[in-house]
Order: C-alpha cells, then structure tokens, then sequence
C-alpha cells in the first residue's frame, strides 16, 4: 500500500477535533464537515455506477454520527484523532464512509465504498461499535463486549443520526463541470507494490495489458519493493508501454493547480498520482476525473481517483488552494498527505 518516494511533498496541516457534524467549526466562514462531505457526493452523484452506487437515490442520502476509531501495534490500542469517520446511509444502509482530516481548520473528505459493508453489518445488527485497525492494515469491527475494550466510553452507542445531504438535480445548479475516465481498476499485490498497479491501470486505459511483474521488470526494480515518481515516469516512457509523459512535478512546495489538472483529464490523460507522508513514506493513486464549481470559496471542486490498495475508485475534497488530500490509517499511525505531484500519460 505504501511505497518510498525520492520527492519531498507538501504535508496537512492537521487539527484533531472530537466533535460531530453538527458541532464541527463554528466559524461562520468556515465550512462544517456535513458541508464538505457533501461536495464531494455532489460528483459521485454524477457517475454513481462507477463506485457500484447506481441502485443510491442520491437525494435520499443520510449522515450517520462519527464512528470512533482506533490502531492496534504491539498489544497496544491507541484512539485515532487526526481522521473522523462518518458512515453514509441510503435507505438505513451504510453504502460508504467518509474520511475527515484538517487543511488549516478546513474539512477534507474522501468517500470510498470500501469500508461500507463491514460497517453496515455493525449498523444492521443495532450494536455500539467502533473500528480497529490491526497490524495487518486490515479494518475490524469491535463492540464493548470485548474485555480489552471495556475502558474506553467512545464507543458508539446509538444508530446513525439522518441528516439531510443535499445532491442538485442539475450541474446548473452548481455552475459545475466534471469529466471522468474509465480507468481499469487494479490491485497492488504488495504494500509496496502501488506504484506498478497504477502503471497496469494507465496501460489498460490505452490497450496496453501488462503484468505488475513485467513492470518491476522494465523498472529494474526487485519485486516487490517501492519505487519514485521518476522510475514510473522512466517506465511509461522507456518500456513497451512507449507512452509520452508531462510531468508536474510540485517540488513538495505546493500543490500542481487544479485548473492543470482539468487540462489533462479534459484532454483524455489519467494523471498517475504521487503523495508522499511520514517519514518518506508515500503511495500512488491514478486521478481519472473531477468535478469543478464555483459556487464555494473554500473548494474549487473533488477529484476521483482509482486507489490500488482497494482497487476502487475515491473521491476527494479540492481545497481553492488547489489541495487535494490523501488519508490513510494502519495499526501504526495515521498519514495525512496530498497529492500534489503527478505525471500526465499520452498515448
């Protein structure tokens, strides 16, 4: 899931707050976390098969409490603070759960499906329940029947709340535009394996089938270890795949501007994504569409992008900086990044 990148990028500014949506920021110019998971529904709504939501009426959606959360390494538990849980119901069913970290006090959210019916199995069956995510990376349902667990006062102890989450029923309504690239969805066979599965996509998107084996091989790079941003580039460029590359390359400095990014998605270029977090840690994402409005002074819009470690498609918050967020929990912390350089592919 993870890999080692050689380029520095920009990390989040993080504030862990406790709180649920409806307490969440009470600053008036400052968007509630309600506020930002619906944005970035409002362009999943758009192409709903795509996250396997076409049976959803997205004007019928609802917004369950916060689902406490917790790591688990070495026998020890800790509470996780610097990313919030919400489960997304449709019909009393969890059908995705958004993840909720701090840009600067702002709330970027990334929805995925992934997670949706380990939680509703929780939900259906009317338990407190929290998530715990073990050595393996892997995501757990724990209850307060468990002696190890009896301590902690966090654990949810009542069905989701219904809030409303207002979907338009026409891009107009939101001056928006969005565009979106069917991208092969591909699983990384390893953890560090990311960077591969992202090249097997773009390949497939142009008609190009190649294994993630014979990827390590046209990189040099021993299976399976990680791999830079510019081994992928020297791969798309210097292998079978003969493809050429517009790097944008941030410099860790900043985020490469969201109407750049548009450019290429407009033209028919997926992006191979690069985030960099912790100690040089990083992992690599396909961005294959987005959905851009002006009606928000806080987000120029969302980004969808195909993330290998579920081999599913994403969606995320674009703050008006142009940051795009990346979020992720393992049992031995939590990594808050963006994804802020990228290479545009071309046939």
């Amino acid at each position: 899931m993870h890999k080692t990148l050689s380029k520095a990028m920009a990390l989040l500014a993080v504030v862990s707050l406790l709180v649920f949506p409806s307490q969440a920021l009470e600053t008036a110019e400052m968007p509630t976390v309600k506020e930002s998971i619906e944005m970035v529904l409002q362009g999943m709504a758009y192409e709903p098969e795509a996250y396997g939501l076409e049976e959803v009426s997205f004007d019928q959606l609802t917004l369950g409490t916060r689902i406490p959360a917790f790591t688990m390494a070495d026998e020890t538990m800790s509470e996780i603070t610097a990313i919030e849980y919400y489960p997304v119901l449709f019909d009393s069913h969890v059908i995705a759960v958004a993840r909720v970290a701090y840009n600067d006090n702002l709330p970027m959210t990334t929805i995925s499906c992934y997670l949706a019916e380990l939680v509703d199995g929780a939900v259906q069956h009317d338990i407190p329940f929290a998530l715990l995510f073990d050595e393996a990376s892997e995501a757990n349902i724990i209850d307060q029947d468990l002696p190890l667990f009896s301590q902690h006062a966090l654990l949810c102890d009542e069905r989701p709340v219904s809030l409303d989450v207002s979907v338009p029923t026409s891009l107009d309504s939101l001056t928006a535009t969005q565009h979106y690239l069917s991208v092969p969805k591909v699983q990384q066979p390893t953890d560090l394996s990311c960077w591969a599965a992202c090249i097997k996509s773009i390949g497939g998107y142009y008609g190009v089938s190649k294994t993630i084996n014979q990827i390590y091989n046209y990189g040099g790079i021993t299976p399976y270890q990680g791999a830079s941003i510019m081994t992928a580039w020297n791969v798309f460029e210097n292998s079978p795949f003969n493809f050429t590359v517009q790097g944008e390359l941030a410099g860790g400095t900043t985020c490469i501007a969201f109407s750049t990014l548009k450019y290429y998605i407009d033209c028919g270029y997926p992006l191979y994504g690069a985030v960099i977090y912790g100690s040089n840690e990083g992992h690599a994402v396909v961005i294959r569409g987005y959905y851009s409005y002006s009606s928000s002074s806080s987000y120029a819009g969302s980004i969808s992008y195909m993330n290998p470690s579920t081999a599913s498609y994403e969606a995320s918050n674009v703050a008006s900086s142009g940051s795009r967020p990346y979020v992720y929990t393992d049992s031995y912390g939590t990594y808050l990044g963006d994804i802020a350089d990228f290479l545009a592919v071309i046939d």
